[in-house]
């Protein structure tokens, strides 16, 4: 499996290759996985004439930003409707969120890139690196002088080279890296943070990295997933709490790269953190997170979830996609079954591994749900089945989950009949069980195949097989 810390720094946005060849090999897509409403019924991207295009440049445009040799600063006060097009200088880091303004219709807000070189870069971290920014506290233990106005949630050194673990009491602090914020859950509560932010190092912390990020909680977010909007070759990094989230209606994430998501606190009480890379909240309609590569993200790559008002997601496309170290899962399916939903064509890698694991008892879970998390697809909290309920999982890679499952269902019966999976590559040589599904553990291929009629097509392609069913 390609290991994308190779190049840790890289944000050119791509498709997981390796995955869609590894898929391909199989047979062609079963009639009933057909295409769905997440872009079926419009009009090709580049045959749109836009209203207006835009290029912005953050660190340097000095422009009317009407073209790429004159581009603006900002695009915040510019009046941006339907049908307008945002595209950001590639090579250009902002540390701030992307502010999006809903399109129509048929008639998206688009924003993207324009130029060479690396994705424009949105980042949801405080530059902590200068040797003024620490003071000594105690032996091995540094104070940040003004420290940010929100709670830290995790550090990122030397580009990912190394990173934080994150401790609950100052007392814990015992190893490089190690960190401590009196402010845990207090930008949650709204309450302002004025407690310290400890780290130990055993010297300045500016002197033994080249680089410190400290991700924080910030704005929640650092983009919305407002409506007819689409996102498309821009990479979100390094933010506490969510890469992209809201309301999915007609909303489509194209080509972006999210790394270094989540880990802000959610109960200091309870020890419980969280922070997904895509989510979409009580309403998913028309929508798709395609080509896009997920690396380091505390909880989930992408989910669709909600609260009492949760509808259904429906007409749903996450395809084609690379899917690296999560702590939660990929993919989170949770509080309604989808209609008309496909997970497809991604490769899907080292599920519970990354930051999440650090300073954690593996395998992760929490007093709220105490079972192994760190799954490839994590299906749970639904009761029932959904009128026309579907959700098609197939032609994807699934390798490695030391602690967790390919798949792990525990839902409703009903609603697990609803679930089609085929046509998958299994090549799980970590892992301590192969799936979960009408409540029992397997281990064994084709034991799970024979109880649940599903994956008929599907390979097992771990080096010795899979052994007896737990």
């Amino acid at each position: 499996m390609p290991d994308i810390r190779q190049n840790p720094d890289s944000t050119k946005a791509a498709s997981p290759k390796d995955g869609r060849a590894a898929s391909e090999k199989m047979t062609e897509r079963p009639a009933c996985a057909r295409r769905i409403g997440a872009g079926a019924f419009r009009l090709p991207l580049q045959e749109r004439t836009w209203r207006m295009i835009y290029y912005i440049d953050r660190e340097s445009g000095k422009g009317n930003g009407l073209s790429p040799d004159s581009p603006r600063s900002d695009y915040r006060d510019l009046d941006i409707g339907p049908g307008d097009k945002i595209l950001f200088r590639r090579g250009t880091v902002m540390r701030e969120r992307l502010e999006t303004v809903s399109g129509e219709k048929g008639n998206p807000t688009v924003y993207g890139a324009y130029g060479e070189g690396e994705a424009p870069r949105f980042l949801g971290s405080v530059d902590l690196v200068g040797k003024e920014n620490w003071e000594p506290a105690a032996p091995n233990i540094w104070r940040c002088v003004g420290r940010p106005d929100t709670e830290a949630c995790s550090f990122i050194f030397d580009g990912g080279a190394s990173l934080g673990t994150l401790r609950w009491s100052l007392d814990e602090l015992a190893g490089q890296g190690d960190f401590f914020d009196e402010c845990y859950g207090f930008s949650s509560k709204k309450l302002p943070c004025t407690g310290g932010l400890y780290l130990w190092s055993e010297k300045n912390p500016a002197e033994t990295y080249g680089r410190i990020e400290c991700a924080v909680f910030g704005g929640r977010n650092l983009a919305d997933a407002r409506h007819d909007v689409r996102i498309e070759n821009l990479s979100f990094e390094m933010s506490g709490v969510h890469g992209v989230s809201g309301k999915g209606i007609r909303t489509e994430i194209f080509g972006c790269r999210f790394r270094f998501i989540g880990g802000c606190v959610w109960s200091a009480e309870r020890k419980i953190r969280f922070g997904n890379a895509v989510e979409f909240w009580n309403i998913c309609e028309d929508t798709s997170v395609e080509s896009c590569i997920f690396d380091e993200i505390y909880d989930s790559c992408v989910t669709h979830q909600g609260g009492a008002d949760c509808l259904p997601a429906r007409h749903v496309r996450i395809s084609r996609n690379l899917f690296s170290r999560y702590g939660m899962a990929a993919y989170e399916c949770r509080d309604r079954l989808p209609v008309d939903t496909e997970f497809s064509l991604n490769l899907c890698e080292n599920a519970g591994c990354g930051f999440s694991s650090l300073g954690a008892t593996v395998p992760r879970g929490s007093e709220i749900y105490p079972e192994p998390m760190g799954h490839h697809i994590f299906i749970w909290r639904i009761g029932k089945a959904t009128a026309a309920g579907e959700l098609r999982i197939f032609r994807n890679v699934f390798a490695d989950a030391p602690h967790g499952a390919a798949v792990y269902s525990v839902i409703a019966p009903e609603a697990e009949a609803q679930i089609y999976m085929n046509e998958n590559l299994y090549r799980m040589e970590k892992r301590e069980f192969f799936c979960r599904m009408g409540g029992r553990n397997y281990n064994d291929f084709e034991d799970y195949r024979k109880h649940t009629g599903k994956d008929a097509d599907s390979v097992d392609a771990s080096e010795n097989g899979y052994g007896r069913e737990t």
